[in-house]
Parts: structure tokens; C-alpha cells; sequence
């Protein structure tokens, strides 16, 4: 792998005023530290909280160049600040993660090292694999990701530990890709993404991640999103298989068709010599007939 690889990082944002300048600390550390080129995005929307305001301090004490500003008038979904951000990621690879603590930038130089050993072109943190682990969730909450895991895998089969999860690297060609398949608008953006890289045949690594609540703010993740997610994409795949199923119909019934014209009617050539040849009678039968009519 070359060695001038940039990354760039996605922060979608809304009312992380609090946790922003902690995450923004926590990856400026291990980024310098790694030695990697690396710039991060954060795209607000719109937060009534003061989080641009927070960005726009933390970008006069780090610089335009590692902190890059990109934010939307009002809340629009984390699906649509995914493919906001990827068009202004300078970076060959982007990683995505939330801002609000539940991602501790450590883990990114694993997601790197993991990358490199095969060429991914994503890897994904996996919560239920190895050393990965859940911290501060309820009961409900993680009966929600469990459940919402277990169902697409029973679905879907997308090969990966961790659906719900969403701190990852991509390739910036294969996210561009992705983004560009998924009808998935909010926070179950990042589901979509994976079972449309398993359909799309790219290649996937998993690394272990600890996730940990949030220490402020709430949760905008709910059941009821996760559920919408998984009936619209069923739906969609049984739309597509249906089609699948037209064309294949199409096909055969054409097939039976020259079957049917080259035993009964011989080659095109010879279908199109009988019609002009049948024509040809008719018109002269026609003719005659007329001809008759005048004499009478």
C-alpha cells in the first residue's frame, strides 16, 4: 500500500456540543501520533445547541486544514451527511464514526492496519466478535441492536458480526459507490451500506471495537427506524428478485418463440420471403377483383 494515504474523517453532527471538543482532542492525538495524513469533517445540521459555533473555535485552534467545516442548514439525516461529506473528503480512504464518544479514535490505527493486510475495501467495527463489547447500554437498548442484528442475518445474510455498528474505513471509490445504491435516509444508513457491499461483492474485514454510551446527550437511534430499515429493504430485494424473475421469463419465452419460428416457419429470411410472398397474392387477388367490378 502506498504510503501517502490521507484519511478523511466524517463527524455528522447534531447537538454534540459537549462531546465535540473531547472527540475532536481524542483524534487529533492518535492521528498525529500515527503519522497518517488525515483532515476531519464535520457537517452539522443545524444544532440549536451550539455545536458550529464549538466546530468553528476547534477549527481556529487546529487548523482549516485538519478541521474542514461543511455543515447544512437543518437536519437532514446521517444518510444524506454521509454523502454530503464523501464529496468534500479530499482523502483516499474515509472513515465514518459518531461523535459522541462511542467510538474512541484508538481503534482507528487497528481499522488502518486491518485494511492494509488484505486491501479491504471496508472495514468495519465489530461489537460481538473477540474483545469487542457493549458499555452502558440498557436492557431495551441492546435487546434493539441484537435483535435488529439477528434479523437481518436471518434476512439478509451479510456475512458480517455487527450490522448496526457504525464506525468504519472505506475505500472513498467504494463508499462513493454505496451511497450512491442506498434508499436508506437515516440513522440505519449505515446497515444498508453493508448488505449493498456484500451484494456489490466488495471485501470486508471486521476489528474488534469497545463501544461505550454517550456521556451526554441522547441516543437518536430508535427501534422504529431500525424495523422501517429492515421491511424497506426486504421489499426491496423482493421487488428486485421479482424483476429478476420477469426477465428470465422474457428470455425463455423468446427462446421458445425462434424455436417455434426456425421448426414451423424457418429462418427470418425465410419468414420475411413467405410474408412478401403472401403480399404479392393478395394485392393480385385484389387486382382481379377490381377488374371484375369494372366489367360489370
Amino acid at each position: 500500500m502506498a504510503p501517502n494515504n490521507k484519511y478523511s474523517i466524517l463527524l455528522p453532527t447534531y447537538n454534540e456540543v459537549e462531546n465535540l471538543p473531547i472527540i475532536i482532542w481524542l483524534l487529533v492525538k492518535h492521528m498525529n501520533s500515527s503519522g497518517h495524513s488525515y483532515e476531519i469533517i464535520i457537517i452539522d445540521d443545524g444544532s440549536p445547541d451550539g455545536t458550529l459555533e464549538a466546530a468553528e473555535q476547534l477549527q481556529r485552534i487546529y487548523g482549516k486544514e485538519k478541521i474542514v467545516l461543511r455543515p447544512r442548514e437543518k437536519k437532514l439525516g446521517l444518510g444524506t451527511a454521509y454523502i454530503h461529506g464523501v464529496k468534500h473528503a479530499t482523502g483516499n480512504f474515509v472513515i465514518i464514526m459518531d461523535a459522541d464518544l462511542s467510538h474512541h479514535p484508538k481503534f482507528i490505527k487497528e481499522m488502518i492496519e486491518k485494511q492494509k493486510s488484505n486491501d479491504y475495501d471496508v472495514v468495519t467495527g465489530t461489537r460481538y466478535v473477540g474483545t469487542g463489547g457493549v458499555y452502558g447500554w440498557d436492557f431495551r437498548r441492546k435487546l434493539i441492536s441484537r435483535g435488529a442484528n439477528l434479523l437481518t442475518q436471518i434476512l439478509l445474510r451479510p456475512a458480517v458480526s455487527d450490522l448496526t455498528g457504525s464506525f468504519r474505513l472505506y475505500k472513498k471509490d467504494v463508499l462513493e459507490s454505496l451511497t450512491n445504491s442506498c434508499i436508506s435516509k437515516g440513522y440505519v444508513f449505515q446497515m444498508e451500506m453493508i448488505i449493498r457491499a456484500r451484494q456489490k461483492n466488495y471485501t470486508i474485514g471486521e476489528v474488534p471495537i469497545s463501544f461505550v454510551d454517550r456521556v451526554y446527550g441522547e441516543s437518536k437511534l430508535g427501534g422504529s427506524e431500525i424495523v422501517q430499515f429492515v421491511r424497506g429493504l426486504v421489499l426491496k430485494q423482493a421487488k428486485e428478485e421479482a424483476q429478476e424473475e420477469i426477465e428470465k421469463y422474457r428470455k425463455e419465452r423468446e427462446r421458445q418463440f425462434r424455436d417455434f419460428e426456425a421448426k414451423h416457419m424457418g429462418s427470418k429470411e425465410d419468414v420475411a420471403a413467405k410474408i412478401d410472398a403472401d403480399t404479392k397474392i393478395r394485392i393480385a387477388d385484389m387486382n382481379r377483383l377490381v377488374q371484375v367490378q369494372k366489367a360489370a
